[in-house]
């Protein structure tokens, strides 16, 4: 859950920190020639017309910068090494000294506590980022991926509304990984309105999309509306890609239509797209299945003539 509703009261630091650096000057002492034209014989080591001033300038501006990068280093090695509790004491150190946070570090840092399971440290670094810096989409979508992935989908929503209510329109990222995760847990029909929702957004399903939903649909509603939903796709222009034709092919061998099955496969050629190894072992593992071995041998030879090596055959 995620806690305190991203409240600003939950921040350990003003909402505006100020920067404590004192404002120092230090002089800088340039020389300058007075002669515009000075003659080929002229010195270089007369001092008869050089000229010295100074000037006054703030020493705070440069020793900021050399701050700032050395923290966003310290900030960058502890994330890379895995140490996130050191990143996390880096980040807090460098926004209570009025610094402001580099959103692509945080990510990384959202990503690191999501995959170790720690989600409040998670959701900690995104409110500082909220409160410090200048969150964007990938951020929030990795913190709505973070709580798919743990299951806790009605945390993602909340994520998702806090996204709106801060200016931010979710992209068909955001929709691919709440829909992903909904057809995973088996809530096809949700995802459906989730897909809907997409489209209110003026937002542009990909093949992605439509490939998660027709994989989906094919074990919660059969073949014939994963069909549907692959004619829909061609209607957006869309082209589908082998990954959404072999779920395709699955589904056509899951019921049994192994006809239909090769007739699909054979078509493929016609549709842009070339039949690839995992095609031919979906087929081979439904002959298999269903004691159709003379057919199976005369697939494999066809497989061996394409250059389908044998090697490859298990891991569809």
């Amino acid at each position: 859950m995620i806690s305190a509703e991203f409240s600003p009261t939950f921040f350990p630091f003003n909402a505006h920190p100020k920067h404590t650096t004192a404002h120092h000057h230090y002089s800088v002492i340039t020389c300058r020639n007075p002669n515009s034209n000075p003659s080929p014989n002229h010195s270089r080591s007369s001092s008869s017309n050089v000229i010295l001033t100074t000037t006054s300038k703030p020493a705070h501006f440069q020793s900021y910068t050399y701050k700032e990068t050395h923290f966003m280093k310290l900030l960058n090695r502890s994330c890379k090494a895995g140490k996130y509790d050191e990143s996390l004491y880096f980040l807090e150190l460098m926004v209570g000294k009025g610094y402001k946070p580099d959103v692509i570090l945080c990510t990384k840092l959202i990503k690191g506590f999501f995959n170790t399971k720690r989600v409040e440290k998670a959701v900690k670094v995104i409110q500082i980022l909220e409160s410090h810096g200048e969150p964007d989409v990938f951020a929030y979508n990795a913190v709505i991926s973070g709580f798919c992935k743990l299951n806790q989908i009605d945390s993602a929503n909340r994520v998702l509304d806090r996204m709106r209510n801060q200016g931010f329109s979710p992209d068909v990222v955001t929709y691919n990984i709440l829909i992903g995760s909904l057809c995973s847990r088996g809530k096809l029909g949700f995802a459906m309105k989730m897909l809907d929702k997409l489209l209110e957004d003026n937002c542009k399903p990909t093949v992605i999309t439509y490939t998660i939903l027709i994989e989906a649909t094919i074990f919660d509603g059969g073949i014939n509306e994963a069909m549907k939903l692959l004619d829909e796709m061609l209607s957006r222009r869309l082209q589908p890609d082998m990954y959404t034709y072999n779920a395709i092919i699955r589904g056509l061998c899951r019921e049994g239509m192994m006809d239909e099955a090769f007739e699909f496969v054979r078509s493929l050629p016609s549709k842009g797209c070339k039949p690839d190894v995992i095609s031919y072992n979906i087929l081979l593992r439904a002959l298999l299945n269903q004691g159709k071995w003379g057919d199976a041998e005369r697939l494999m030879e066809e497989m061996f003539s394409r250059n389908y090596h044998g090697r490859n055959w298990a891991y569809s």
